[in-house]
């Protein structure tokens, strides 16, 4: 393919992940790799495959669409070349099979759509083993989203014409969301973050959770029921806090002692991270959780240390 400059140009963690296609042809446009003539081939191949999935859509009657149908079909098509081209080890490979013209990118299409039902079945697999997992409390927002939400995703999601959509709201909030990403792989991270998570809860004692939950929820004047936090942080931060001060991890809760000298170690705000990465690891030597998950808590307390540092000092009152 003469459009494509040598090989080494670039480097797949500078794209985004979210945005696989347009990342990697923005990229490669912005670095000379590829020129205008490239760049609209690729264009006008999607609209072809888009003109031929609208008459699929309409059973070959039509291929008059509503705009927010055909825009629809379009993002789907996007969304799985995108899955399709990550299957390359290296983008230069990737962007010379966008080379091919429509027949290439129709393969292409194909080989994602596949993908995406291997990635259908396995997480949903997934999720039904991690069910076993969930916790047990009362919060509507985790409920309503662990249980019924993700649930109804794998009933809606349909990838032929929509791979891209989520169709739930998914209002828990994880410690690490999957901010922009779509369809199955925003599910697929989202299942897998929520099981880290409860991994990690389940670690304790069912009534030092739900006291720990409780506490938080008092400290806010709501209930658990209504609490709209991500229930691991009330956990890590408890854990971390008993750490720090010497309490049994298990209890998850403070004595009054502990009180006075979380006081003083949240007090020395310049030496933070390295406190509660220190207490962190003390936690993590003491609860029974895989590695994937403790490296998982592990980065969420990284990015956020100095929120968790404040919230901790709602043990205090």
């Amino acid at each position: 393919m003469h459009n494509l400059a040598p090989r080494g140009r670039l480097r797949r963690e500078e794209l985004a992940q979210q945005a696989y296609l347009e990342s990697l042809l923005g990229t490669a446009f912005s670095k000379g790799l590829i020129d205008n003539a490239f760049y609209e081939r690729v264009q006008l191949g999607c609209m072809e495959l888009l003109a031929a999935h609208c008459r699929r859509y309409t059973g070959g009657q039509s291929t008059s669409l509503p705009r927010e149908t055909a825009e629809d079909i379009f993002h789907a098509i996007v969304f799985s070349l995108g899955i399709w081209l990550k299957g390359y080890s290296e983008p230069e490979e990737a962007l010379a099979a966008l080379g091919g013209g429509t027949p290439a990118l129709q393969e292409g299409l194909n080989a994602g759509f596949q993908k995406i039902q291997i990635k259908t079945r396995a997480t949903r697999q997934f999720y039904r083993l991690a069910q076993g997992r969930l916790l047990e409390t009362d919060n509507y927002v985790y409920n309503a989203t662990a249980q019924g939400g993700i649930a109804g995703f794998f009933k809606l999601y349909e990838p032929r014409f929509g791979a891209h959509k989520i169709h739930i709201t998914a209002d828990y909030p994880l410690l690490l969301f999957p901010e922009g990403y779509q369809g199955i792989e925003f599910i697929q991270l989202y299942v897998q973050n929520l099981d880290y998570e409860n991994r990690f809860c389940r670690a304790f004692p069912a009534r030092a959770i739900k006291a720990a939950f409780t506490r938080h929820a008092i400290a806010y004047d709501t209930t658990v029921e209504n609490l709209h936090a991500n229930l691991c942080a009330v956990a890590l931060q408890a854990a971390l806090a008993c750490a720090l001060c010497d309490c049994p991890v298990e209890n998850l809760a403070l004595s009054f002692t502990g009180r006075e000298r979380l006081a003083g170690l949240l007090a020395q705000k310049t030496e933070r991270m390295t406190i509660l990465s220190n207490a962190l690891e003390a936690v993590l030597e003491q609860v029974a959780i895989n590695k994937p998950a403790a490296n998982y808590i592990r980065l969420a307390l990284r990015l956020y240390a100095p929120a968790m540092a404040e919230e901790m000092q709602l043990l205090l009152e």
